[in-house]
């Protein structure tokens, strides 16, 4: 892990979870440990825009997943993962997989156009794969795939 990051993060857990204003974020490991990083008021104070947590596998750092709780503006969610990616790109290996998980207070049912073109931006310019969900996320690591799966 960089060691900038280690500051701002908790020990690394099996189970991660982030919660805000009705919002909650889960991530489930069966065996590998994950470090939260605080981004939003922690790692980066200055008023840029940015996402609120970065989580990382910790033994080896190949996964980092950006995580934004958001009220219903799911477009400046992207741009705020995309701005905390931007950041960090320079320090950041590119065998890494990427993910963005937005948990946003509404959502609509439907996947609309414009969020559909927000997730394909991010998987084109920087193969990162995004979910987005209303209220409550729920993500499994796959450690056979070194992947990360939406639970149902």
């Amino acid at each position: 892990m960089i060691e900038e990051f280690r500051e701002y993060s908790e020990t690394p857990k099996t189970q991660v979870s982030c919660k805000e204003h009705g919002k909650e974020f889960l991530l489930i490991s069966t065996q590998d440990l994950f470090y939260k990083v605080k981004v939003d008021g922690g790692l980066d104070n200055s008023q840029a825009s940015k996402c609120d947590y970065l989580i990382i596998k910790a033994s080896d750092d190949s996964i980092w997943l950006y995580v934004e709780l958001k009220g219903k503006d799911i477009k400046k969610a992207f741009e705020q993962i995309e701005a905390t990616h931007n950041k960090y790109k320079d320090i950041i290996n590119q065998t890494r997989k990427f993910y963005g998980a937005i948990v946003a207070s509404r959502v609509a049912p439907k996947t609309t156009t414009k969020q559909q073109n927000l997730i394909s931006k991010m998987k084109n310019k920087y193969k990162m794969e995004c979910l987005v969900c209303s209220k409550k996320l729920k993500l499994k690591y796959n450690q056979n795939s070194n992947s990360i799966v939406k639970q149902s």
